[in-house]
């Protein structure tokens, strides 16, 4: 994997940085885009510290900006849609009022089918405040994982410690999006606002 981001680095030249920071920003809305290579270039290019940054808030806008496309252009049709539909109800309004601290969960593991995550989460009608929370918090492990571990994921199979340090990672942004959580009082349903 290294040698093929080496070489990709090599043929694009000075440009290289640009076009890989428009493709960290893009991936969430093509993701069949390989994202390990593109962050693990930005912490090659840029080293560990500028490259986690500037992937983190990239691939973060990247995903704001999908959910606000999604809601924006499909979220009334799908709501229309399914307006009579009870089973596909009872899973959007699932979707809809998830924990945050599962959406945290869910977003902070590396092989989870975020795109599907999040435009089931757009259409949802999902609170964006809430979604926005969870993603800041959530894309620290994901941009973590493929700038350490992605760029060399065979050498990961070989060093489980590595996975290790992911779970430790997880567990602590588990614990801080509780803090944020309830801070922000993000899991009050719509009824426990009314009421309280």
């Amino acid at each position: 994997m290294e040698e093929i981001i080496t070489e990709f680095l090599n043929n694009l030249g000075p440009i290289s940085i640009i076009i890989n920071c428009l493709l960290i920003f893009i991936e969430p809305i093509l993701p069949i885009l390989p994202v390990c290579v593109f962050i693990g270039i930005a912490f090659i290019k840029l080293g560990p510290v500028l490259g986690f940054i500037v992937a983190y808030i990239l691939n973060t806008l990247g995903v704001l900006v999908f959910f606000k496309l999604s809601s924006g252009i499909f979220r009334d049709k799908y709501l229309k849609y399914i307006d009579n539909k009870e089973s596909l109800n009872k899973i959007t309004k699932k979707i809809k009022n998830l924990k945050s601290e599962y959406l945290v969960l869910i977003g902070a593991l590396p092989f989870t089918p975020l795109f599907f995550i999040n435009f089931a989460c757009a259409i949802s009608g999902m609170e964006f405040k809430k979604f926005m929370i969870c993603t800041i918090i959530s894309r620290i492990s994901i941009i973590l994982f493929f700038g350490f571990i992605g760029i060399s994921f065979m050498d990961c199979l070989n060093n489980p410690i590595k996975f290790l340090y992911l779970g430790l990672v997880v567990v602590i942004l588990l614990i801080i999006s509780k803090i944020v959580i309830k801070k922000f009082g993000l899991n009050e349903t719509t009824q426990d606002k009314i009421n309280g």
